[in-house]
């Protein structure tokens, strides 16, 4: 169930996003569904929605995010699922490290650099490689790879929704994997332009790791059938998070609380590699055994 962490693991760059869509096609027409791409383009940025069956009449659509984000400098990143807000902080504590890291480079290439003509042969060529070697370190703290590991961001979702496509037949649902739905919400922006308030949308954020599981909601939604024992109903209502996107919403995520926080732990790090196999494989059951019922 989850290649879309194991083979595909990374899908930061376009090429790596191509091969997982191309795969997913794939896997659409074996089991006989059909596909489609929401898009936008503009000169800064293109969107690329991949959505699977009738979305227009679909009367719920189980939605996540494929794209994967950046790694990290810092070793331990938290990213919270339903406080946008406390994520900036996070990014920006990350960007600060960028530019001392960079700064210090670029300062190093010009004491380097300082009476370069002057010196020997010898200098001249110890200063030429480490000026390349430097060279090369300040453009990757300012243009950060993608990060390799990235189960809770999102393929532990991904691959739940795949197993979920696989096993439900029934043409009153959808789904939907968006791009660029890490570091911004611009993938749900394009969604919402495609559906209207009466459809159900059930996000999948993270489902790797952490002891809560949260299953939260905006309006008057039934979340009863996909709760567990020690699982938390959370309702939000006018929220600037990305159930406030939607009249009718449901966000599964699971993680860590702390001080009223909820938070996921490791993310954009090479540890994210942990996974609840038993949860997920039950948030799975859950939400099919829900499909299944949907008429």
């Amino acid at each position: 169930m989850l290649f879309a962490g194991v083979n595909i693991g990374r899908r930061f760059k376009l090429k790596e996003k191509e091969v997982f869509l191309k795969e997913t096609i794939k896997l659409c027409e074996l089991n006989g569904l059909n596909t489609s791409f929401q898009t936008k383009r503009s000169p800064f940025m293109n969107v690329c929605n991949l959505v699977v069956q009738d979305i227009r009449n679909a009367k719920i659509i189980v939605v996540c995010a494929y794209d994967t984000p950046e790694k990290a400098l810092l070793p331990k990143m938290k990213y919270y699922p339903f406080n946008p807000s406390l994520n900036t902080r996070e990014e920006m504590k990350n960007l600060v490290v960028q530019i001392i890291c960079a700064s210090m480079c670029f300062l190093l290439i010009n004491f380097l650099l300082h009476h370069f003509e002057s010196s020997s042969i010898f200098l001249k060529t110890i200063k030429f490689f480490s000026v390349v070697v430097l060279g090369y370190f300040c453009f990757r703290f300012i243009h950060p790879s993608g990060n390799l590991v990235n189960f809770s961001r999102s393929s532990a979702a991904v691959a739940a929704t795949l197993k979920i496509m696989e096993k439900v037949e029934n043409k009153n649902v959808s789904y939907v994997f968006l791009d660029r739905n890490c570091a911004s919400y611009e993938g749900i922006k394009l969604l919402k332009q495609y559906i209207n308030d009466n459809q159900l949308i059930i996000y999948l954020d993270n489902l790797a790791s952490g002891p809560k599981t949260v299953v939260a909601h905006s309006g008057n939604v039934e979340v009863s059938m996909l709760l567990e024992d020690g699982w938390v109903e959370k309702e939000y209502n006018e929220t600037n998070n990305l159930l406030g996107y939607f009249k009718k919403a449901i966000m599964i995520s699971c993680g860590n609380i702390k001080d009223k926080k909820f938070y996921v732990e490791n993310t954009k790090t090479e540890n994210d590699y942990e996974v609840d196999m038993d949860r997920l494989n039950l948030i799975v059951e859950k939400i099919i055994k829900l499909l299944e019922e949907v008429r």
